[in-house]
């Protein structure tokens, strides 16, 4: 991500769904730099949203490869 960007993310993590006694049920996590959130990831906890959010922009910034028919 640093070499695409060039410069250093930050995560923030936000619990997103919880249950009716308070347990957190999903977290988000946006992958943001100099406050523009490049993507957002959901995962059941803290470092699963930031890799599915790390995976996102990945496939975002990276050029798909077209198969050869």
């Amino acid at each position: 991500i640093q070499r695409e960007i060039k410069s250093t993310p930050q995560y923030v993590d936000i619990e997103y769904e919880m249950d009716e006694r308070g347990n957190v049920l999903q977290y988000q996590s946006n992958l943001m730099v100099d406050e523009t959130i490049l993507a957002t990831g959901l995962g059941t906890n803290k470092k699963k949203a930031q890799e599915n959010a790390a995976q996102l922009f990945y496939e975002q910034v990276t050029p798909t490869k077209n198969p050869k028919k």
